[in-house]
């Protein structure tokens, strides 16, 4: 018995066909466009974007999954899909050696051999070529000429590694490769039912989640890595928010809650003049929020105020006098419903009668992207959460005296969920 189920040859088909017509309809739309276009380097995709077209492509990822699954041998594909830990292990790898930093960028034509290579960080050559193997697979490095020719450089991918980018990226690899690994391995406990509520930091640490391990671990570095590796994630989530929420109405204060060093601050601040924003979290990140901001341009520096405050704690009479938007970025899908309703209360209750309160949140709408389902993942391992559908988070809006208004799907995979005071 071979353990396989009789060729689908129909099924097979139609999803070829399937992707085939969402590949056309692709091809179609780019074709269409501006070649001299400004691609938004915060959209998800990189091609001129309009709300339909982070649809198609959305759809055409989709459908090239679908077209996987009823091509590929299910044995090749559970084993492939378990693999996926190498993978990043093999990226771990790279930044733990430094490579971006020795192999020549994505437009010099001579690569450098292995062997050099290895030399340069301490390698030995086998190892580090299954590594680079790997990462060329992923398209994140590349092999010069034929196949094996064994000399390797950078693509834009290794740009974004590098240490003077912009983006903190290894702050991300080391984060997700340490504590957040070790929760994540400790998923299959988590599902059980007497572990309801648990995350994988509680049972390994002996800490409810995250940041009470932060806040009694005694390492300052953890936490600080944390915020920048939260940082790094701005330019795959923070497009979304910051261009296709009406910003350019927003007339007093907005106040971004909990909003560690500014991820959504800076883009917004960068992209409309007009904003003022007030940045609250703990008083640790808020003094390392005043490193990063020191470093700032100062026209945006002149219109951010940093603050510590506790956010189940009622905003301060002078904020909640000027502010006209309260926003909450990636904070609501840390916290169990109970907290989340006592953080909204919090707001409400010295909210004026014109102000809002901004969920910037990936909503769960059941066609969620790849790194929407991880996130789930990510969060119940890491805080004993998990992401919530529209209707969830609504539910937790009306609950603490606000009413919601309006959704906006964006071109992140972040949507933003307005309410007004009930």
């Amino acid at each position: 018995m071979s353990g396989l189920a009789p060729w689908d040859k129909q099924g097979q088909l139609a999803a070829l066909k399937q992707l085939r017509d969402s590949t056309d309809n692709l091809i179609k739309y780019i074709s269409q466009q501006d070649g001299y276009a400004p691609i938004v380097p915060s959209a998800a995709w990189v091609f001129p974007y309009t709300p339909a077209s982070k649809h198609l492509a959305d759809s055409w990822r989709n459908d090239w999954s679908l077209a996987l699954s009823k091509t590929l041998n299910p044995t090749q594909l559970l084993v492939e899909f378990l693999c996926g830990d190498h993978e990043s292990s093999a990226l771990h790898a790279f930044h733990t050696l430094g490579l971006a930093e020795v192999l020549p960028g994505p437009n010099v034509s001579a690569g450098i051999e292995a062997p050099i290579l290895a030399e340069k960080v301490g390698a030995h050559v086998q190892g580090l070529r299954s590594v680079l193997r790997m990462l060329k697979r992923a398209r994140i490095v590349e092999e010069e000429g034929e196949p094996l020719s064994d000399r390797w450089r950078g693509t834009v991918f290794t740009e974004v590694l590098r240490k003077e980018s912009p983006i903190p990226m290894g702050s991300m690899i080391e984060y997700a490769r340490d504590e957040a690994n070790q929760a994540v391995q400790l998923v299959p406990e988590l599902v059980k039912r007497e572990n309801a509520g648990k995350s994988g930091i509680s049972i390994k640490y002996q800490q409810p989640d995250l940041f009470a391990l932060y806040a009694t671990d005694g390492d300052a570095r953890r936490i600080q890595r944390f915020n920048l590796a939260m940082q790094s994630l701005s330019p795959i989530i923070a497009g979304g928010p910051t261009e296709d929420y009406p910003w350019k109405d927003v007339t007093g204060l907005v106040v971004d809650i909990g909003g560690g060093v500014g991820g959504q601050t800076i883009p917004l601040v960068a992209r409309w003049d007009h904003l003022k924003i007030q940045i609250q979290d703990t008083e640790p990140v808020i003094n390392d929020a005043k490193h990063v901001w020191a470093g700032m341009p100062p026209p945006w520096t002149a219109r951010v105020q940093l603050r510590a405050h506790d956010f189940l704690k009622v905003q301060p009479d002078d904020t909640a006098a000027a502010a006209q938007i309260y926003f909450l970025r990636f904070v609501l899908h840390d916290w169990a419903d109970s907290i989340c309703i006592d953080i909204l209360k919090a707001l409400r209750s010295k909210a004026k009668p014109d102000s809002k309160v901004l969920l910037l949140e990936v909503v769960v709408f059941g066609d969620d992207s790849r790194y929407a389902n991880v996130l789930s993942v990510h969060l119940g391992a890491v805080a004993g959460s998990h992401e919530r559908t529209e209707s969830e988070y609504n539910a937790l809006l009306e609950k603490a005296g606000w009413r919601p208004s309006k959704t906006y799907r964006t071109r992140s995979i972040m949507s933003v969920i307005e309410a007004v005071p009930a």
